[in-house]
């Protein structure tokens, strides 16, 4: 597996957990990150569709499908800017922030390792 495959297939693994632990947990999940808790299913949903898009993500880094790897950083570093934009709104707190610095890293992280790769 390629550097820039495991770096997808890592992405992947964390949209999987970060999901399944919405779904099965999201109050627990919330709380963590020093987030207001919830009653409402939309939140929940979040969860199964982050599930969802890890596992393209993952199926997408065992089959070396690079050309999701190259679209995937743009997306990637632009939740960053998204989740700014709701702060500076006050639509959450800053707390959500760190969630856009992990997509970043890992977007410099495939990003990288495409270059090396070639």
């Amino acid at each position: 597996m390629s550097k820039a495959a495991r770096s997808v297939g890592a992405f992947g693994v964390y949209l999987v957990f970060m999901g399944s632990a919405i779904v099965i947990a999201p109050n627990t999940f919330l709380s963590l990150f020093a987030l207001p808790t919830t009653d409402e299913v939309w939140f929940r949903l979040l969860g199964v569709i982050l599930t969802y898009v890890g596992t393209y993500y993952l199926v997408a880094a065992r089959h070396a499908v690079v050309p999701i790897f190259h679209a995937s950083i743009p997306v990637r570093l632009s939740l960053l800017g998204f989740l700014t934009a709701f702060v500076m709104l006050g639509y959450v707190s800053r707390n959500v922030l760190i969630f856009g610095l992990a997509d970043v890293i890992g977007a410099l992280w495939t990003h990288l390792a495409l270059r090396q790769e070639g």
